[in-house]
């Protein structure tokens, strides 16, 4: 296996897909997205691949015939994303000779932790060596503190109102994850009160503007990101660790 791993992806959900892809390649993994069964089958043909990760419920080919496919020519570790996480689904999934699988919704940090232990335990010089260098380049954490609304990073601290501090922890604990506006709305308002688009495009640039303080090795001006028609999603890269009291 070479230094970076290179995983094939297999899920139609394409939120999910653009979410796991990101984080990847954040730990230094490279990413081939196939959408579909028979295009998932006609890449692996062609490619070589150290893991794949494919979606159990797939369309024109399932991902369960996908999987005993794939097993049939190769035995590349295979991680099963389901829709549910139980007995059941753990044992079809064993049953198809995959490796491992992770259960809808997860968390993206999880599923890394999950590829990264099958890479150790398949490849293991790469986990090591990957390691090394993520301990010099790995960026340094982002703290927030529930009491006193306050963002700190590096040497910096950016305090924050209270809604615009529920408004960034909702959106950073799901890096990549697209919300709507009334799912923010509801994030930030525990009263469930009528509140207007526009006030929480207020927030959002208030708090893009905040954000700006920070150090520039911050993401400042593409952390928080517009999806036309859809909502927002965060993209900073940073750790972020909750100080609560």
């Amino acid at each position: 296996m070479t230094e970076n791993p290179n995983i094939l992806l297999i899920e139609d959900e394409l939120q999910i897909a653009f979410l796991v892809r990101d984080y990847l390649h954040t730990v230094g993994i490279r990413v081939v997205l196939a959408t579909d069964g028979l295009q998932a089958l006609q890449i692996f043909t062609q490619q070589k691949f150290d893991l794949v990760l494919l979606d159990i419920e797939l369309t024109h080919v399932k991902g369960t015939m996908l999987c005993q496919q794939i097993r049939h020519i190769s035995t590349v570790p295979i991680i099963m994303i389901c829709a549910h996480n139980d007995e059941k689904t753990r044992l079809e999934c064993l049953s198809l000779e995959a490796n491992d699988f992770v259960g809808k919704p997860f968390s993206p940090r999880t599923l890394i932790a999950k590829i990264q232990a099958m890479l150790q335990y398949r490849y293991g010089q790469w986990q090591t060596l990957h390691q090394q260098k993520a301990a010099l380049h790995s960026p340094k954490p982002i703290i927030l503190d529930e009491t006193r609304y306050e963002i700190h990073f590096s040497s910096v601290v950016v305090p924050l109102t209270k809604i615009e501090f529920r408004l960034f922890k909702t959106l950073s604990e799901k890096p990549g994850w697209i919300y709507s506006r009334n799912q923010l709305m509801s994030a930030m308002y525990g009263d469930f009160r009528v509140v207007s688009e526009r006030t929480i495009d207020s927030h959002i640039k208030k708090l893009r503007k905040k954000l700006q303080k920070l150090p520039s090795e911050y993401c400042q001006k593409d952390a928080i990101e517009s999806r036309y028609g859809t909502g927002y999603r965060y993209r900073g890269e940073h750790l972020i660790i909750v100080k609560s009291a």
